[in-house]
């Protein structure tokens, strides 16, 4: 096939492509995040033909050049694409949080799962509603959301929120971050389960009768702040739950009545910061424990996963 066939088969191809993106455009034929990647791929097309003509008979293998080239072209747009909106905050979906907690009611679970939200758990303002779980959500109408309150039988409830993507593909203008807040009763004990992919997680649980907490943070730096609270449930002995960031750092403040044990063997490489007058680091690492832990009045106990990032345990 001579360059004059070859130019105005690839010219050919050029037209006809543009002609079906922009009839599959006309008459919605793809879902709308698909015509959303084909519509922001069609530049790369022309700047692929512009390389193939230029290149063609200046270099050896002038058509695989430009193809690479234009493949590299178009990572290149969408990564910066996505880069610059991924970490904007976005209010285009808000929803308002608000269940009233029965006074028969002994236990509240509180089980959060989300994507790209900071999140933010912390008591109930002065002057709120008592026995109330209030808050909001803010963040893109890509994300589906189910949140839901049911009490029991045994007088145990159970409070969800979950955050999954409704796309495999979302519009590039839906992509951006949330931001969720969880405000929770003072005077109910609670059972606190956090998942998250990518956020921060802000946790100031004082003033809060804290029974368990379980926290994954996929990446994401963890705040959290211990409540000078004796679980009523539970012995000094028994393990609270697990804290777990796998891709950021720990920050754990804890109230200068409060004694914790942290089983650190699941941790890998991290190298604690902490007051050694009022802790001691046992058994290679595997251990951070409060020196008064055998006499102070409130005894938590937790297990930490921290993986190569900074941990640090402060007595404020």
């Amino acid at each position: 096939m001579n360059l004059t066939r070859r130019k105005n088969l690839l010219l050919g191809f050029l037209v006809l492509t543009v002609c079906v993106a922009w009839g599959i455009d006309t008459f919605n034929l793809l879902p709308a995040y698909l015509q959303d990647i084909v519509n922001r791929s069609l530049p790369i097309l022309i700047v692929f033909f512009g390389l193939w003509h230029l290149l063609r008979r200046r270099l050896p293998m002038g058509t695989l050049i430009a193809f690479v080239l234009s493949v590299i072209l178009l990572a290149g747009v969408i990564f910066q694409a996505f880069s610059l909106r991924a970490e904007r905050y976005l209010e285009a979906q808000q929803v308002p949080i608000q269940y009233n907690i029965n006074p028969a009611i002994l236990l509240v679970r509180v089980r959060l799962q989300t994507l790209n939200t900071d999140v933010e758990v912390v008591r109930l303002p002065e002057g709120s509603p008592a026995r109330t779980i209030s808050g909001a959500f803010a963040g893109s109408t890509e994300s589906n959301l189910t949140v839901s309150y049911l009490e029991e039988a045994d007088n145990t409830a159970t409070f969800a929120f979950t955050e999954v993507q409704l796309n495999p593909f979302p519009l590039l203008e839906t992509i951006g971050r949330g931001k969720l807040l969880i405000e929770l009763p003072s005077d109910t004990p609670v059972d606190v389960q956090l998942e998250t992919l990518d956020s921060p997680v802000t946790l100031n649980m004082t003033g809060l009768r804290l029974e368990r907490l379980n926290v994954k943070v996929q990446r994401g730096n963890v705040i959290l702040t211990l409540p000078s609270y004796d679980p009523a449930f539970s012995t000094a002995e028994d393990g609270l739950g697990t804290i777990a960031a796998l891709d950021g750092d720990v920050l754990i403040r804890v109230p200068s009545d409060v004694a914790t044990r942290f089983d650190m063997s699941n941790s890998n490489g991290s190298n604690p910061t902490f007051d050694e007058s009022l802790y001691d680091l046992k058994f290679n690492g595997d251990l951070l424990e409060a020196r008064n832990i055998f006499n102070a009045p409130i005894v938590q106990s937790y297990a930490l996963e921290v993986n190569r990032a900074k941990f640090t345990l402060t007595v404020p």
